[in-house]
């Protein structure tokens, strides 16, 4: 260098391609004699040095001194993505403990330096993210974004049902196959639908679908059952008062008079006798005496709700449910009444069947109704069926007195009665099922024909007992329990 001028050598004076790596041997140029700064970026042009002025193998860990690559010797943004081929960085070209926690500065790894799907499960190695590789405290609240951790992101194995199991035996808990949770001593277990406790003699509590049962064991090896209460409401109601409730299921009702004037008594007396009579308050008057009752109870208890009755009863008496007659038919098959306006406990329904044919004298008919009748009481959706395709017969006989051919014509009318369990407000449904006949005819050319048949609800009545006073009751309504 002494016996070259300043400026002496220059790119000007170096012509393209001058200097090529078969151009200086191997050793030629050793770093002890390269002076002190004599190469820096100024005297490097831009792009001089390409990858493809590199010759493969001419840069290696062995020819770089000790710190020869610092970070105050790379320029800002001087390394970026587009300076390295795909592949260029391996895992074989990276020495163990290459890149250590003590390496990366605090702050240089952040989520805007990580490209979009740059850390994928085909870029982790197995194993190469252990427990031991996480310094305690690594992984706090803070550095795990909202959503990042789903169930779809989690697998279970055995062995992590295994650590489960063995922390739940810490607290004297036991697993197994058929129990999922189980005390040590066995008193109490739940099994995924029932939690279970049980005491010394075989007793027992199971809480399932929201209710829950006691089991009393009994000698022999049986048992019973009962429920426990579930909830419970209460209070006061006039005769014929309906309840509203939202329960799961329908209550048990317990209903006691609370306020109910009994009807007076009076005395009558002639030269003869001595007689006792009832004031009626709804007549105003006195009427014979007859025993009567008091009255209170529920109707029509369901989960939504219930009627209270409390009243004093005489004389049965019969209450007519008005109604227009009604044909059924195989089109119009049923027809649904209106509700009793008070509480009976027997239906009397009236249907008539009416019927016609065209008929030879020394001939018969026997003509066949069925039919159903329901009924339902208030407050309910439910409908009780009573009768079930019963079957009502109607006969039309020509005897030998008068021959030919002749009309003959018969109505019958009758009373079905049914006795309801609960008295209660009631309607009644009547439908028709079908209708036939059987013919019976001699001679042999003289069958009957132009059959009429016609089936009629005429209405029905309601019995029960008739209501001198009112008042008011005091009721529970008690979910569960026996």
């Amino acid at each position: 260098t002494e016996k070259l001028a300043a400026n002496a050598v220059t790119a000007g004076k170096i012509a393209a391609e001058a200097i090529q790596t078969n151009h200086i041997s191997a050793g030629a140029v050793k770093a002890d004699q390269i002076a002190a700064n004599a190469v820096t970026a100024a005297k490097i042009a831009a792009n001089a040095v390409t990858a493809n002025k590199i010759a493969a193998g001419a840069v290696e860990t062995e020819k770089l001194a000790a710190n020869a690559v610092t970070a105050g010797k790379i320029a800002a943004e001087a390394i970026q993505t587009n300076h390295i081929s795909a592949g260029a960085v391996k895992a074989d070209q990276i020495d163990a403990n290459a890149v250590t926690a003590s390496k990366i500065l605090a702050g240089a790894v952040t989520a805007d330096k990580i490209a979009a799907n740059a850390v994928t499960t085909n870029k982790i190695a197995a194993g190469a993210v252990t427990s031991e590789k996480i310094y305690a405290g690594a992984v706090t609240a803070n550095k795990i974004a909202a959503g990042a951790v789903t169930a779809d992101k989690l697998t279970v194995d055995q062995a992590t049902i295994n650590k489960i199991t063995a922390g739940i035996g810490q607290f004297g808990g036991i697993v197994t196959d058929n129990v999922l949770v189980k005390s040590a001593d066995g008193s109490t277990f739940f099994d995924g639908n029932v939690i279970v406790t049980m005491d010394g003699l075989g007793n027992r509590s199971e809480l399932s679908a929201g209710r829950l049962t006691f089991y009393r064991e009994l000698p022999g090896g049986e048992e019973e059952s009962a429920y426990y209460v579930a909830r419970m409401i209460s209070g006061t109601a006039s005769d014929g008062q309906t309840i509203p409730i939202n329960f799961e299921r329908p209550p048990k009702v317990l209903v006691a008079p609370n306020l109910l004037t009994l009807p007076p008594r009076d005395v009558w007396w002639d030269p003869n006798r001595k007689e006792y009579r009832l004031f009626n308050p709804s007549s105003e008057r006195d009427e014979p005496y007859t025993d009567y009752q008091i009255e209170a109870y529920a109707t029509n208890v369901t989960a939504s709700g219930f009627t209270v009755w409390c009243r004093v009863t005489g004389d049965r008496t019969t209450h007519y449910v008005p109604m227009s007659t009604t044909i059924l038919t195989e089109s119009t098959p049923s027809r649904i009444s209106g509700y009793s306006n008070t509480p009976i406990d027997v239906i009397s329904v009236d249907l008539q069947f009416e019927v016609s044919v065209y008929m030879y004298n020394r001939s018969n008919v026997d003509f066949y109704f069925y039919y159903d009748i329901e009924y339902q009481a208030s407050g309910s959706s439910t409908w009780v069926k009573a009768v079930n395709n019963a079957r009502e017969t109607v006969e039309i006989n020509r005897g030998y007195s008068i021959i030919g051919w002749a009309t003959r014509s018969k109505t019958h009318t009758f009373k079905r009665e049914i006795v309801v369990p609960t008295p209660g407000i009631y309607r009644v449904r009547v439908t028709r099922r079908s209708v036939s006949y059987t013919n019976w005819w001699w001679p042999g050319s003289n069958e009957p024909r132009n059959h009429s048949m016609t089936t009629r609800f005429m209405g029905w009545t309601g019995i029960g007992a008739k209501v001198l006073t009112t008042g008011t009751a005091n009721y529970i309504a008690i979910e569960g329990g026996s």
